[in-house]
């Protein structure tokens, strides 16, 4: 469905408990010898759910809930039409942040720029991190070119590399190419700003600052610390008088256990929804364990374990174990949003390996994983942690090979 990238760069980090930073540098393009954009979006719910949290193309009134992802694709995944993919930009670690470019490179529509927190003083937004000069690659790009510097010192709005107001003019140009991008709040590291904020009113309008200013399409709220209810319920309020407001979508990314969300995390999603916030999309940040290389599975059993309990012991395998704790995230969100389907509550989710290492996943882990996806019709995937092999990211990424 995407394009073959190896043109625009990403630094990644593990960062706390929550997963890993990826990080988009500008980059000298290899050569494209793939299609130069995924096939057009359709229309309707299952377009919408093949998004991640934004508005509506409608423009007015609130977005309506997902439906259907894109058409299922084949089982081996590779090429086939299918979920979308969504790339996650660290804007203290790049700079340029030419989101536009690097969509024309790569074929790729969708960006998350993040992390946004707290300032250490007052309802102010900043970035999370240090400004950097350069950083390590997207999976499967080169590295980063030599002299990409970052702005000297912080910037003054966002306390990073990459103003706020300085991203209104690059989301608008990835507009024009037929991309979206929005903003990821909270993350591993700081303080978020529902909990810096002393009123519903002041993170209301820190907000909306946020959205105005930099034209964000869409609000993803990385929670890290789900039991501070009354942060939990300040930020529920300020979206919901957002969402009467603008044509806004949210999301919120959250950590996979291995037995779904955690307690206080299907609270928050409790309390959001019962105060009125229409929650479209919810990431699943699941770490994966390292690979095994006698360990093997076909496609369709990873698929259908879905529907069934895994096996005990060394054979119900890695991937499967993945997806038990998606299926039970799928039970409690749909028990916590009031989805009498648990099939409505799958295409509700999206999904994001987290890897801890160069081999995290083999080419038919990847097949696996966009299959699952697929069968499934879950709202999108992305992809965090060490760079992989750069086969892997093209199948995730729906680039023939």
């Amino acid at each position: 469905m995407l394009p073959r990238p190896l043109a625009f760069l990403a630094a990644l980090a593990l960062s706390g408990t929550t997963g890993a930073v990826i990080a988009l540098l500008p980059g000298r393009a290899e050569p494209d010898t793939g299609p130069g954009s995924p096939p057009a979006a359709g229309s309707g719910a299952a377009a919408d759910a093949a998004r991640p949290p934004g508005p509506s193309a409608a423009g007015g009134g609130r977005s309506p809930s997902p439906g259907v992802g894109a058409a299922a694709g084949s089982d081996e995944g590779e090429g086939a039409p299918g979920v979308g993919f969504v790339a996650f930009a660290d804007a203290a670690r790049g700079p340029a942040l030419d989101l536009a470019a690097h969509a024309r490179r790569t074929g790729l529509r969708r960006y998350a720029v993040g992390h946004v927190i707290a300032a250490p003083v007052g309802c102010a937004p900043r970035w999370a991190g240090p400004a950097a000069t350069s950083g390590p690659s997207i999976p499967g790009g080169p590295a980063a070119p030599k002299g990409t510097a970052a702005a000297e010192g912080p910037e003054a709005a966002g306390g990073a590399a990459v103003a706020f107001g300085d991203l209104r003019g690059r989301f608008a140009e990835l507009r024009a190419e037929g991309g979206e991008a929005g903003l990821v709040l909270g993350g591993p590291a700081g303080r978020g700003l529902a909990g810096a904020c002393a009123t519903t009113g002041d993170l209301t309008a820190a907000y909306r600052r946020l959205v105005t200013v930099t034209g964000a399409a869409f609000l993803d709220f990385e929670v890290s610390d789900g039991a501070d209810h009354a942060a939990a319920e300040r930020r529920a309020l300020a979206v919901r008088a957002l969402q009467d407001d603008l044509p806004l979508r949210v999301g919120f990314t959250l950590p996979l256990h291995p037995d779904g969300l955690s307690a206080h995390d299907v609270e928050l999603l409790r309390l959001t929804h019962r105060l009125g916030v229409d929650v479209t999309t919810v990431n699943l940040l699941a770490p994966v364990e390292p690979r095994e290389r006698s360990s093997s599975s076909p496609v369709h059993e990873v698929a259908a374990s879905w529907d069934r309990r895994p096996e005990t012991g060394a054979s119900g395998g890695r991937l499967r174990r993945v997806a038990s704790a998606v299926r039970a995230a799928r039970d409690q969100i749909a028990d916590a949003q009031g989805l009498a389907d648990a099939r409505e509550a799958a295409r509700r989710l999206a999904l994001t390996p987290v890897l801890t290492g160069p081999h995290g996943l083999s080419e038919a882990d990847a097949r696996r994983l966009a299959a699952f996806a697929d069968r499934h019709g879950l709202a999108w995937l992305s992809l965090r942690g060490t760079p992989q092999n750069p086969a892997v990211a093209r199948i995730l990424w729906r680039i023939p090979a």
